[in-house]
């Protein structure tokens, strides 16, 4: 589990772009926060333009979901930007126990995202980011992060993330029909949901 502030604007941004600091809240003119789409248009495509290293970003713009590209020497570069990884959003629904989570993310390398997500992982291959994402669309580990978030503010914490039991089991153990460990009828039950 990741923080959701780890991504952050480096200096260039504002050595190329010295009228970003106004654009942006006191004293955080670094952090990529959920509306620095909006804030910052002038430093985020949505195209990837072909002249120089772009890296992908998943936020919100206009109350929807969506991708944009920035500069790589804009954001400050952390181990798990260059790995897989699942994007979950901080707030998430109700506030009921058990709920769905809405929507997570499997994001491939060079995909980060703003304030808005939370990232699991930083996994060296695909099946390990897919096994994590499968594993938390179950009622099981629902049931676990509902009893761990904040149910006032229905934000899913860092901590609260960490918590459920047992997810580094899962991400070797693919959830599917061709591992022999998984056959029995409960997790095939599970698998259905």
């Amino acid at each position: 589990m990741v923080t959701r502030t780890i991504y952050r604007l480096t200096d260039k941004v504002h050595e190329d772009y010295p009228e970003a600091i106004k654009q942006l809240s006191k004293g955080h003119a670094y952090d990529m926060s959920t509306n620095i789409f909006e804030r910052l248009p002038q430093i985020f495509f949505e195209e990837k333009p072909d002249n120089c290293d772009y890296v992908r970003f998943l936020g919100r713009e206009k109350n929807k979901r969506v991708y944009k590209y920035v500069l790589r020497s804009y954001i400050n570069q952390v181990g798990i930007l260059d790995k897989y990884k699942v994007l979950v959003p901080e707030g998430n629904g109700s506030g009921k126990f058990g709920e769905i989570i809405s929507f997570p993310v499997l994001a491939d390398p060079g995909t980060g995202s703003t304030e808005t997500f939370l990232s699991i992982g930083g996994f060296e291959t695909k099946d390990e980011a897919s096994n994590v994402l499968n594993y938390i669309k179950t009622k099981f580990c629902r049931a676990l992060l509902g009893g761990a978030k904040d149910n006032a503010t229905y934000n899913a914490s860092c901590l609260a993330l960490r918590s459920p039991p047992r997810l580094h089991c899962c991400l070797r153990h693919r959830l599917d029909e061709t591992n022999p460990r998984d056959r029995s009828p409960a997790l095939r039950e599970v698998r259905a949901r």
